[in-house]
């Protein structure tokens, strides 16, 4: 039993790493924009927690931000196709790493180029 817990463990990590290595890269947005992920950051904001079996990433604001320095994002991301992905930054502003994580969010991903981040469209991200 304990090998196969193991196992499990191995595969899970494994998959984890491989979903944040296809994410990660510089990609143009449906904004006009562009964004750059790396292992340790998300555009100019540090990652401090990736779940790829939610696919949620906790992000931390760097303390000389413009806008909501020194906080904690949720963002949701969907599973890449074709080069391609979407995200929703489904909660900002957040005191903590815990209070972003915790936060209960609605999301709906069935028509992210219109609609389902809150009141707005998700982010599209084509890697470049």
């Amino acid at each position: 039993m304990r090998i196969v817990s193991v196992l499990f463990a191995l595969i899970m990590f494994t998959g984890c790493a491989s979903e944040q290595e296809s994410l990660q890269g510089t990609w143009s947005t449906n904004f006009d924009t562009e964004e750059t992920i790396t292992a340790d950051a998300w555009g100019d904001n540090t990652i401090e927690q990736w779940n790829a079996a939610d696919n949620t990433v906790i992000v931390r604001v760097p303390d000389d931000a413009e806008w909501s320095p020194g906080t904690f994002s949720k963002i949701i991301y969907t599973d890449p196709v074709e080069s391609s992905f979407y995200y929703c930054t489904a909660a900002f502003g957040k005191e903590s790493l815990d209070a972003a994580l915790n936060e209960a969010v609605s999301v709906d991903d069935s028509d992210p180029d219109n609609s389902g981040c809150g009141d707005f469209a998700w982010t599209k991200m084509t890697l470049k």
